[in-house]
């Protein structure tokens, strides 16, 4: 993505934590620069992996950060919430024992969400279906699964002339259109 240099990156760890750091840290490097660890930029805790980045130029109260976790919860928080800026991170999702986060994206909250399985099993349902909750909350299902199924991908459908990009384990890959995918419940 495009970003200012006096924009802000969030950085979300598959712990649920989230990290701040303005653009203009990030040290520019040519291009065949290999780049510099981002434990080098941002202080992660150990056994902490960067799940998801976002680029942000102001924190308003009309848009949200929308989560999803491996397990299949989702949660809606005001992006306001994440404005105040501290060294060691803050929790952005309260996750359960054996969860973790695997998609954030910024919106403002009149999409449509989409999480897909590593079963093959897709979900489409407004956002509307998820009420905007606190940073230190769990959140509620967004996706039933059955045993041993996990969440793998989240993205968030700004129109219906959008489409999906399905690539399989093996390699082989299709594009659909979003509207193929029917609104349903979440759940």
């Amino acid at each position: 993505f495009v970003a200012s240099t006096h924009n802000y990156l969030l950085f979300f760890t598959s712990k649920g934590r989230c990290y701040w750091l303005k653009v203009h840290e990030i040290p520019s490097l040519g291009r065949a620069a290999r780049g510099k660890p981002i434990v080098n930029l941002i202080d992660v805790q150990p056994g902490e992996k960067i799940a998801a980045m976002v680029n942000v130029a102001k924190f308003d109260d009309d848009r949200f950060t929308f989560f999803a976790t491996r397990k299949g919860i989702v949660k809606k928080t005001p992006l306001s919430a994440f404005a105040n800026p501290r060294g060691k991170g803050i929790i952005a999702v309260e996750l359960d024992e054996g969860d973790f986060l695997i998609g954030v994206a910024i919106t403002d909250g009149k999409h449509d969400a989409m999480l897909f399985s590593d079963a093959g099993k897709a979900v489409r349902f407004e956002e509307d279906d998820v009420r905007p909750m606190g940073r230190v909350t769990r959140g509620v299902r967004g996706m039933m699964l059955d045993e041993g199924q996990r969440v793998i991908s989240m993205l968030v459908a700004e129109n219906e002339s959008q489409t999906v990009l399905t690539v399989t384990e093996n390699g082989f890959g299709k594009r659909t259109d979003v509207s193929e995918y029917r609104s349903q419940s979440r759940g």
